[in-house]
């Protein structure tokens, strides 16, 4: 079997055409894969930037754009109503269930494309997070022969 990477790219757009560049310049003629990415139409987070979205169609466009989801975020009322609003952690409630949710609408889609058995990993990065290393797809283990998550930690904030 080819290796091949579902990439999913989750968040605000912050910098998502960016992080395409890289991936792309990281990946193009090494490794086979596929953007899927959600992104939310305004930033409710706590590390709003300044941003345009006039980029969303190059990226819709793009030839490894396999799947492009633009929606509205959740606001932290309409979730706080559902579950509260109490959370360790420095994000709002809202935009951690959103994380969550967009990476599980991602998987979901993944899940169910003809071709999903030819995807050997899936992996996950945010639209803040650029790859420093050069070398860094190489260290991916494609001989365990099964689907499995590779997480970035982010490090490396833009």
């Amino acid at each position: 079997m080819q290796n091949k990477l579902a990439i999913i790219i989750c968040g605000p757009y912050r910098y998502l055409d960016l992080v395409l560049k890289r991936l792309h310049s990281l990946l193009d003629n090494r490794i086979e894969y596929d953007f899927f990415i959600h992104i939310w139409k305004e930033d409710l987070g706590n590390k709003v930037r300044e941003s345009s979205l006039n980029n969303l169609s190059a990226i819709y466009h793009d030839n490894k754009t396999k799947v492009f989801i633009q929606q509205a975020p959740y606001s932290l009322d309409e979730i706080s109503s559902a579950i509260g609003s109490k959370i360790n952690t420095h994000s709002p409630v809202n935009a951690i269930i959103g994380m969550f949710y967009s990476v599980s609408m991602m998987c979901s889609i993944i899940k169910q494309l003809p071709d999903f058995d030819k995807y050997t990993h899936i992996f996950r990065i945010r639209t803040d997070i650029i790859i420093l290393d050069d070398n860094f797809f190489s260290k991916l283990n494609f001989n365990k022969g099964h689907r499995c998550f590779q997480w970035v930690t982010p490090t490396h904030s833009v």
